[in-house]
């Protein structure tokens, strides 16, 4: 009876554990318009489809940080006393990304906003890392030489096949852990 009840309490778990994949994080600065930090300035991320929001407030560095976002496009706005109201719309967060962005408040009258529109490249400066997100539509429409998934991999830029063992594992069958690329001339095992 003791091993029923403990497999089923892990066939339970393992969906709550698997969930959290692919949540991005968005992080970034609030400034004035001398580079000076704000701090307690009310920040706001609302998902554009579904019009769900989470808020937080800057710290004493002007830093503030969604965790655990779903990867989808969201609208953020910042709201200061003293500053007008700051909001960047069509800002997409791609599974698994930190991305970093600052927003530098006006001087002005709270009901005037300052709106920035346009989808900036996001470069993750928190990791050395060099990744990118294959969506579903490119996925199906790449001409894949026999359809075989580990190619992906040389989509990344700076990415390269190598020589004895690249990302070609032959026709029908791929092994995540065999692959083989380099990167800016550094090998790296996948």
């Amino acid at each position: 009876m003791k091993k029923l009840l403990l497999v089923l309490c892990l066939i339970l778990a393992v969906p709550a554990l698997t969930h959290a994949q692919g949540l991005g994080s968005i992080a970034g600065t609030v400034t004035d318009p001398q580079g000076a930090v704000v701090t307690s300035a009310q920040v706001k991320a609302t998902e554009t489809g579904t019009g769900v929001a989470r808020s937080t407030t800057t710290d004493a560095q002007g830093y503030y940080i969604f965790n655990s976002m779903r990867p989808t496009e969201y609208t953020v706005s910042v709201d200061a006393p003293g500053f007008r109201t700051f909001s960047q719309t069509k800002v997409t967060l791609l599974a698994d990304q930190a991305l970093v962005l600052n927003a530098k408040l006006v001087v002005g009258n709270p009901t005037e906003v300052v709106e920035v529109t346009g989808n900036a490249v996001a470069v993750d400066t928190s990791t050395p890392t060099i990744r990118q997100v294959i969506e579903q539509e490119r996925i199906s429409e790449l001409p894949l030489n026999g359809r075989n998934a580990a190619t992906l991999t040389l989509l990344v830029p700076g990415a390269v096949n190598s020589p004895n063992g690249g990302a070609d594992q032959g026709a029908t069958k791929t092994f995540p852990s065999a692959v083989t690329y380099a990167v800016n001339g550094a090998r790296q095992l996948r």
